[in-house]
């Protein structure tokens, strides 16, 4: 019904009670065309009432409480040892942490690694018995 008195909207949002319906328009002129062509018009014997909604603020720029497991995503400090290496040396740094050592180190850190976890986790288990 709205294409048909000439209403540029891209799409209308209806709320779980259907007493009421956001419709969006793509811009400006848009938006105060289908106020004034809406205002007054009936529907199904229902007047229909306009006005303006303030839009929904996005979900990415919410302000709010941070949330517990958060500080992961933070970006840690910079050390300060790193700061006069070249940038590509940083990349590769935070890419493959060991690619400066040899094959055979690398799998004796890596073997250090899992086994520390492992014994946490045996410990945890033990633990909780």
């Amino acid at each position: 019904k709205l294409k048909q008195l000439g209403v540029n909207f891209v799409k209308i949002k209806v709320p779980k009670t259907p007493n009421h319906a956001y419709v969006n328009f793509r811009n400006e002129e848009d938006k105060e065309k289908g106020l004034k062509l809406l205002t007054g018009w009936s529907f199904r014997g229902n007047r229909i009432e306009v006005s303006h909604a303030k839009p929904a603020t996005d979900i990415l720029f919410r302000t709010g409480k941070p949330k517990k497991n958060d500080n992961k995503r933070e970006h840690p400090a910079e050390n300060p040892a790193d700061a006069d290496l070249p940038d590509e040396v940083k990349i590769q740094n935070s890419a493959t942490p060991l690619w400066n050592l040899s094959y055979a180190e690398q799998l004796a850190k890596k073997s250090t690694i899992v086994q520390e976890f492992l014994g946490g986790l045996e410990q945890k288990i033990k633990d909780t018995r």
